[in-house]
């Protein structure tokens, strides 16, 4: 049998695991506006809260915009108190549908998983 020769990975492959490990910061933007949400690696307490709001809410609408405004804070103390504001901001005045959410929701969905160390 052949043994399989080992070669050093791609520069797009290093790249990729450099932003997966460095905590790199991904820039989203809804309804093509020039503001920009950042969205990092979830915190474990904002993985809990994320949890907890996608099995006990049943309005799709509301857990989209709760989920978006907890992936965009992402944070105990900006949770604590922005959070309550910043979820009905989206719901109720600016009227987010689910398809203008879902670049946010998609991003943190990315960022879900808890990093890894080598």
């Amino acid at each position: 049998m052949a043994k399989k020769k080992l070669e050093q990975p791609s520069l797009d492959s290093e790249r990729l695991l450099d932003e997966i490990l460095g905590d790199s910061v991904e820039l989203v933007s809804m309804r093509g506006r020039k503001k920009s949400y950042p969205v990092r690696w979830m915190k474990p307490g904002t993985m809990r809260k994320l949890t907890h709001i996608m099995l006990a809410k049943d309005n799709d609408a509301k857990v989209s915009c709760m989920s978006a405004a907890l992936i965009i804070l992402n944070d105990f103390w900006k949770i604590k108190f922005l959070y309550p504001i910043l979820w009905r901001w989206f719901f109720y005045i600016k009227q987010y549908t689910d398809d203008e959410l879902f670049p946010i929701i998609a991003a943190g969905k990315k960022k879900f998983l808890p990093k890894t160390s080598l």
